[in-house]
């Protein structure tokens, strides 16, 4: 029987398998940490298998949440595709873009620009991941996403890299620093 309730659950259950923390899938979904765990618990509970195991101060998938990953993402991608084709015959076809980035650079710099990409024609929809870049890279290879913006990663066999722009970062120091002194901070420059 299809519980349309547990839907929400199961796109939690695809963020935390992405991001491998609790914290981090409640960032990328907006709701609480105390949320995501009661709905993998819901999830749990209703299917009557544990779906994650805790990881050091994150979480894995168990031997059972990994086989069920799989089915879970092929219900999201059949959804997305439902929508997609509903959106098509009502004559806005919709493009969804999933991106990578970490907080520094999805919030500072990538939120405005994609901001502006919202009105475009025909819309394009965005999906935000929250991850390092080393993630972000494993993200792209794995198919999770469509781009990942990183920082200073090497680029595995099969994707292509493209430059985006070069970033001056300054340390701003006190007219009189109490602690640290300018002699302190000179390893500091690059």
């Amino acid at each position: 029987m299809i519980d349309a309730g547990l839907f929400p659950a199961l796109e939690t259950l695809l963020a935390v398998a992405r991001t491998g923390s609790v914290a981090a899938a409640a960032r990328q979904r907006h709701i609480t940490s105390s949320a995501v765990s009661q709905q993998m618990r819901r999830l749990e509970a209703h299917f009557g298998i544990t779906l994650l195991e805790r990881a050091g101060r994150g979480v894995r998938l168990t031997a059972l949440g990994e086989a069920a990953l799989p089915v879970v993402r092929e219900l999201w991608t059949g959804a997305e595709s439902a929508f997609g084709q509903l959106a098509a015959m009502a004559g806005r076809p919709a493009t969804t873009l999933r991106v990578a980035a970490s907080d520094y650079l999805g919030k500072g710099l990538l939120a405005p620009v994609l901001r502006d990409l919202l009105d475009d024609d025909p819309p394009v929809r965005f999906e935000i991941v929250t991850t390092h870049s080393r993630a972000g890279v494993r993200l792209v290879a794995a198919g999770d996403v469509d781009r990942a913006v990183v920082t200073g990663q090497e680029t595995p066999r099969g994707l292509e890299e493209r430059h985006l722009f070069e970033q001056e970062l300054l340390i701003e120091l006190a007219p009189r620093p109490a602690v640290v002194s300018e002699d302190d901070i000179t390893g500091l420059e690059a």
